[in-house]
């Protein structure tokens, strides 16, 4: 749990799902150790932040999956790790009074499958309970945030027939629940509960404090978990495209199914709502975009991060560019584009045009378009060297004879390593701190 968070978009991390395992010494003697347990499920989990939090303060153990039940872990019999539920943590949103942005499970897959419909429950109970919170809850696991929303949205009818609000029974089973896995619920939780009922009445449909959102880091994730997260009840939908490790087209989702291919924008209802018998009219309320941190981040093509803000700019969505990461665009003191040279060019990245555009039309041929213009792409190995660029007389996007300075050459696409801080959150000079609106 964490009060003050360094991610921009969020306020607090909640992290209730805690981990724990017992560690055999070389003496014989244990030491229980505490932490957070997760498993890798794509590529964007490979440098996950929280697994090396957890290594060095947490379990000890990798988040890969498997590990949560090996026994055996650096030549010791620890034991396998077990999950549950921090109490504590758990009912800290309902002591905090004033209104925060609040992360759910920072450190894990709140949908994880090791995580229990029960302990869904009761976090679900928290935030029901909580108005004056918003709580962004991100996943992978699009498909189990989709069915365990549906399940809650499936009963909206009591025992005896009356029509109640789903939020009562998920209550009435969290209740339960505490009751009997926690003895002191009578004096440490329940109060906490009836004062956070206390004058509500809970809404009929989804909780307009909880926002729905799924992570993917490159166009196939995203064509697998958006339509998941389009067809799960939610009032505020969102993606976190972090860390973007290919160009992602929002407007053009694909699925495969029945031996045929399917395209639809994710950010605008193309029908009538009441005519889209799949997704309702639901779209995506928010993007938000960044680059990969730590020691072993990947870069991520300037171009990239433009198609996406321009493609919410186009359909009215809210844009948030979190951080380019590591890798960063090279500058000069006055912080004007500085190409192509850089004094390490081992920590420079040059990308090829493949990297940073999209096929035109249907397929992949021999031009490419990016920022607009279609052209066929020189030589690969001519992007290989950093003094390309005194090699191209004219820009190819255009024709200018300013090929070093001009916003349209894609052919520069060069990125340096100069760390998080310098790299900093400017896109084309501006920041982008849109959130979603949301519903009254």
């Amino acid at each position: 749990m964490a009060d003050r968070s360094a991610i921009e978009w969020t306020d607090a991390s909640w992290n209730p799902i805690r981990a724990r395992v017992m560690e055999i010494q070389n003496d014989g003697s244990g030491r229980e150790r505490i932490g957070w347990h997760c498993e890798h499920v794509s590529d964007g989990c490979r440098n996950c932040y929280a697994e090396g939090f957890n290594r060095r303060l947490g379990t000890g153990r990798d988040f890969k999956p498997g590990e949560m039940f090996r026994e055996e872990h650096k030549g010791f019999n620890n034991g396998e790790v077990k999950l549950f539920l921090d109490e504590q943590m758990l009912t800290q949103p309902l002591r905090w009074k004033k209104p925060r942005k609040i992360f759910v499970c920072s450190m894990t897959d709140a949908f994880a499958d090791f995580v229990t419909d029960e302990m869904l429950d009761k976090m679900f109970a928290v935030m029901a309970l909580c108005p004056q919170h918003t709580f962004q809850v991100l996943t992978k696991r699009a498909k189990r945030m989709r069915a365990y929303m549906e399940r809650l949205f499936g009963s909206k009818v009591a025992p005896r027939g009356i029509a109640c609000s789903p939020w009562s029974a998920l209550l009435n089973r969290a209740e339960r629940s505490w009751m009997v896995a926690n003895p002191n619920y009578m004096t440490d939780i329940r109060p906490l509960l009836l004062a956070g009922l206390q004058g509500r009445t809970l809404p009929s449909g989804p909780l307009p404090n909880a926002w729905l959102g799924i992570s993917a880091e490159r166009q196939q994730e995203a064509n697998e978990r958006i339509p998941e997260l389009q067809k799960t009840p939610a009032a505020v939908r969102f993606v976190s495209l972090e860390p973007l490790l290919g160009p992602i087209d929002l407007e053009d989702i694909v699925r495969h199914g029945d031996g045929c291919e399917d395209h639809h924008s994710a950010l605008e209802c193309d029908v009538a709502i009441e005519d889209d018998q799949e997704f309702h009219g639901a779209v995506l309320d928010w993007v938000i975009v960044g680059g990969e941190s730590g020691n072993r981040a990947r870069p991520m093509h300037p171009d990239w991060v433009r198609g996406l803000r321009d493609q919410c700019d186009r359909n009215d969505t809210a844009f948030f560019f979190k951080q380019w990461g590591e890798w960063g665009m090279p500058t000069d003191d006055l912080g004007n584009l500085d190409w192509p040279y850089h004094p390490d060019h081992d920590r420079t990245h040059w990308f090829d045009r493949r990297s940073c555009v999209r096929p035109i039309e249907s397929g992949w041929s021999d031009k490419y378009q990016c920022g607009g213009g279609a052209y066929p792409p020189p030589p690969f190995d001519l992007f290989q060297t950093p003094d390309y660029l005194d090699q191209v007389a004219r820009c190819p996007q255009c024709g200018c004879g300013e090929a070093k300075k001009c916003q349209g050459n894609a052919a520069r696409a060069a990125v340096t390593w100069v760390g998080k801080k310098k790299a900093g959150r400017l896109l084309d000079g501006a920041e982008h701190n849109a959130f979603p609106k949301v519903p009254g």
